[in-house]
């Protein structure tokens, strides 16, 4: 059975692992008002050519979904769908430790990526 939703099927089966995040993926990109939230929320600004990005240490940029886009393939796949995870709470209100303690496993890699940026940034 297939339903539509924007444009896009989806499927009763399941998906496997690659798929389902390649949709998360898919899905962030329709999130625009959380696209700096996300990029920020991976630290992509550490990455970024744009000095004042990087000196800032925060999106500055004028398109950050550009900067996802781009950049945000360099992060984990458990980093970036916690990322979202992040997005979508933020915007229905819920707090970062809530989620945090649902998602243990995904907040670490979330707190594993940030550590090997700022390592890499001492470098």
């Amino acid at each position: 059975m297939t339903h539509v939703c924007e444009n896009r099927p989806l499927y009763d089966a399941p998906l496997d692992e690659a798929e389902r995040h390649e949709r998360m993926r898919a899905d962030a990109r329709h999130m625009r008002v959380e696209d700096r939230f996300i990029c920020d929320t991976l630290r992509l600004a550490r990455l970024c050519p744009r000095a004042a990005c990087r000196r800032a240490d925060r999106c500055r940029g004028r398109y950050p979904r550009l900067c996802l886009d781009t950049r945000g393939e360099a992060a984990p796949p458990e980093a970036h769908d916690f990322a979202e995870r992040l997005a979508d709470a933020r915007a229905s209100g819920e707090r970062r430790e809530d989620i945090e303690a649902a998602f243990p496993d995904s907040a670490l890699a979330l707190r594993c990526w940030a550590a090997a940026l700022a390592a890499r940034r001492r470098n």
